[in-house]
């Protein structure tokens, strides 16, 4: 059974770390102690100190967040230890550069990382200028329900297997729109054809893993067939093209493939003319009001008379970046759009919403819940300026380190006790081997008599070296 403390204390106002545009991330200033003592030097190469927080003896309880209360007497006020707004300022110049979705994590448990997620979507929140949706993404120890005083019934749990993991086949097709089914089959990495009928004209997507990798139209115009276009535009004889046309009806294989495998078509030009061709039926897609829609399941090895290369072909990167671009948007997703905003808590703050972990078992790390989350992730981050995910701490094989690749940048919290320990440094290696963008570091149970962190053998130093 999860504990269902809270980890860390309550309200702490960090401030995260910015980044130069080629990746590479940099310190923010970090504002001064109550002795007021300027940051250390940190080495190149090395992660950037992106804040300090004060100790747990300072802060408020975890009910008390974000309100601007007077401190206690004979204690510091963790509000002028640290500005909210200076923190406020750096998640919106990480936004700015595409940082949108940040996860939160740490090398252990108690660092604090709750409470430095909780204290980030506030500070955000609270300057009026954008939105923020904060994930709790640990489902072994759930803590913003807590810090928010929010229920947890409904939650991530919940929302991944009522609305990405359900049989869409066997519910009424009218509720869903073509986005609606995209993006649930894409969840469920099935494959198959979708089509979508109205007035006469059916419109096939097919479908290998749940990516889009290729779409006709029945009663097209003659002018946007394939080969039509690439004739037009001198890039194919009409003898080539009737040749790879005949081997097309003889193996069901796509045409555009046939054509790049005999060497009739440069590849850059049948991604031209395919690019063409589904921007076109795209567009008509869209027009549609209110199709039927079905899909055909396909067994998992028959993908499309092609195999695996299909999805390598220039059709399906085309069709690939028109659905995951803002065309995606335009296709109807009444089930999606209406049914998502229902898992999402309201806070005191407006423009504050929380997703709980929810009350089931979701192992984040298991493919079948990743690929969701994933889309779920970017749902929110259409809707919302900023999302953090409270993520479980780095572990192998871990959900953190799964997380960490489909995220923009990952933001690790450390404890102040903890600077020296060789795990830090190993977290950030097994971040940094799945791709993901570490931002910096958080250091967090700072005392207030001192800007930086004690180290074992007397001295002081800047984490993560």
């Amino acid at each position: 059974m999860s504990d269902p403390r809270p980890r860390g204390a309550g309200t702490a106002t960090p401030m995260a770390a910015t980044s130069h545009a080629n990746g590479h991330a940099r310190p923010l200033e970090r504002a001064e102690t109550a002795a007021g003592a300027p940051p250390a030097s940190r080495p190149p190469g090395t992660l950037p100190l992106a804040a300090a927080l004060p100790p747990p003896s300072v802060l408020p309880p975890p009910a008390a967040i974000g309100e601007r209360r007077p401190p206690a007497r004979g204690r510091a006020s963790d509000l002028a230890f640290v500005p909210r707004h200076s923190l406020a300022a750096a998640l919106e110049a990480l936004a700015t550069k595409g940082r949108r979705k940040i996860l939160v994590t740490s090398h252990a448990r108690g660092a604090g990382r709750s409470s430095f997620v909780a204290s980030a979507g506030r500070a955000v929140a609270e300057t009026g200028r954008g939105s923020v949706a904060l994930v709790d993404a640990d489902s072994q120890r759930p803590a913003l329900h807590h810090l928010f005083g929010l229920p947890s019934d409904r939650g991530l749990a919940e929302l991944l297997d009522e609305i990405y993991l359900f049989d869409i086949t066997r519910e009424a097709p009218g509720q869903f729109g073509v986005g609606d089914w995209l993006e649930v089959l894409r969840a469920q990495r099935r494959t198959g054809r979708l089509n979508v009928h109205e007035d006469e004209r059916t419109f096939t997507i097919a479908i290998a893993r749940g990516h889009a990798c290729g779409i006709t139209c029945s009663h097209a115009s003659p002018s946007m067939l394939l080969g039509a276009l690439l004739v037009e535009r001198g890039r194919l004889n009409p003898v080539h093209r009737d040749e790879a046309l005949r081997i097309h009806q003889e193996t069901a294989r796509p045409l555009g493939e046939v054509l790049s495998a005999l060497g009739y078509v440069r590849e850059p030009d049948l991604a031209d003319a395919l690019h063409t061709q589904c921007g076109h039926w795209l567009v008509e897609l869209i027009a549609l009001r209110r199709p039927e829609c079905w899909f055909d399941e396909l067994a998992e090895p028959y993908t499309f008379a092609s195999g695996a290369h299909r999805i390598d072909m220039p059709e399906a990167d085309g069709l690939e970046r028109f659905l995951s671009g803002r065309v995606l948007e335009y296709l109807k997703q009444p089930f999606l759009s209406s049914q998502t905003p229902s898992y999402l808590r309201d806070t005191r703050l407006r423009n504050l919403k929380v997703l709980t972990a929810g009350t089931r078992a979701c192992d984040l790390s298991a493919p079948a819940n990743l690929a969701p989350f994933e889309l779920l992730v970017h749902r929110l981050a259409r809707a919302f300026d900023i999302v953090l995910i409270d993520g479980p701490p780095v572990s192998p094989g871990g959900p953190a380190l799964s997380l960490a690749s489909r995220a923009d940048g990952v933001l690790l919290v450390v404890a102040v006790r903890d600077v020296d320990s060789p795990d830090v440094q190993g977290a950030v290696d097994a971040l940094r081997r799945t791709g993901a963008e570490v931002l910096g570091a958080v250091l967090n149970h700072v005392s207030p008599q001192g800007s930086s962190a004690p180290s074992r053998n007397g001295g002081s130093r800047d984490p993560l070296k």
